[in-house]
C-alpha cells in the first residue's frame, strides 16, 4: 500500500476546481462591515491628528541657578548653537525642589564652553563640544523670589528650538529617506 504525497481532501478540492472556492473562506459580513468602518475611522483620526498636533524639537543640559540674584548658567551641545536665535522658549527645572514648576528664563550670553568658565560656573566638564549659556530667570512668579536664596542650585535647562506639525515632520523625513530634500538640518 503506497502513501500519496497529498491528503485525499486536498486532491478532491483541487479536482473540484473554481466552483468550490466560494465555500473555503467564510467571514461574517457584519464583522467585516464593522472592521472596515473602524479602520476607516482610525485612519481619519490619524490624519487629523497629524495635521493638527505639534511636536517640539528640544535640547537639554545641566544648569546651575543662583537663587540670590536669579541668574543661571547652563551647558548645551554646541551643535544647537545656530538654532538658539530662533528658540521658542527656555525652561529651568531645579533638581532639589520636588514637584516644583519649571521656571522661565531669558538668555543674556552664549559663549563656547571653555574649561575655566565651566568650572567657575560650577558645572561638570562636558564630554562633547558645548556652549555655555548665561541668563536670568524671568516673570514675577518665576523669578528669583520663587527660588531658594542659595547659590549653585542644580537643575536642568530645556530649550524648545522649534515646534512643527506632525505631518510636516513626517513629510520632511520621507523626503530625506527618498533623497529629494534640499534642507539639511
Amino acid at each position: 500500500m503506497s502513501e500519496s504525497l497529498f491528503r485525499q481532501e486536498a486532491v478532491d478540492f483541487h479536482a473540484r476546481g473554481r466552483e468550490a472556492v466560494s465555500g473555503v473562506l467564510r467571514l461574517d459580513s457584519r464583522w467585516m462591515r464593522w472592521s472596515y468602518w473602524i479602520t476607516l475611522a482610525l485612519v481619519a483620526v490619524g490624519i487629523t491628528l497629524s495635521v493638527v498636533a505639534h511636536t517640539d524639537t528640544t535640547t537639554t543640559g545641566p544648569a546651575v541657578v543662583n537663587g540670590e540674584d536669579g541668574s543661571f548658567q547652563a551647558l548645551l551641545p554646541a551643535t544647537v548653537a545656530p538654532q538658539l536665535e530662533d528658540a521658542r522658549s527656555l525652561r529651568i527645572r531645579l533638581g532639589g525642589l520636588r514637584g516644583g514648576p519649571p521656571r522661565s528664563g531669558a538668555l543674556t550670553r552664549v559663549q563656547p564652553a571653555e574649561d575655566a568658565e565651566v568650572r567657575r560656573a560650577g558645572l561638570a566638564q562636558p564630554r562633547q563640544p558645548a556652549i555655555l549659556l548665561s541668563g536670568r530667570l524671568t516673570g514675577a512668579a518665576n523669578g528669583a523670589a520663587s527660588v531658594p536664596a542659595r547659590t549653585n542650585l542644580e537643575g536642568r535647562v530645556t530649550v524648545v528650538l522649534r515646534s512643527e506639525r506632525v505631518l510636516g515632520v513626517f513629510v520632511d523625513r520621507l523626503k530625506r529617506m527618498v533623497g529629494t530634500s534640499g534642507d539639511d538640518r
